[in-house]
């Protein structure tokens, strides 16, 4: 049982030495940060009593600048039916 114990103690000395003995590669450059983006489109309807009614839609896009700067941009179209 004595004998045992200094057999895999050199086995993990040695298992160490190999692994200390190898080179990592160097780290591959990080990719410069992209902004967050994102681009919404919605719809909407409804009809009123009567067969009128009325129905629009939206796009709107939402950029990060990556340096905590936000812009946006949207446009809305909206109309209801017999409206005066």
């Amino acid at each position: 049982m004595r004998a045992a114990a200094p057999i895999g103690w050199l086995a993990a000395a040695l298992t160490g030495a190999e692994a200390a003995a190898v080179e990592l590669p160097p780290p591959s450059p990080t990719p410069a940060a992209v902004g967050d983006q994102r681009l919404v489109f919605s719809t909407n309807g409804s009809r009123l009593t009567g067969g009128i009614g009325g129905g629009g839609g939206s796009a709107t896009w939402v950029g990060s600048l990556g340096n905590g700067t936000v812009i946006g941009l949207g446009a809305e179209y909206q109309t209801i039916s017999n409206s005066h």
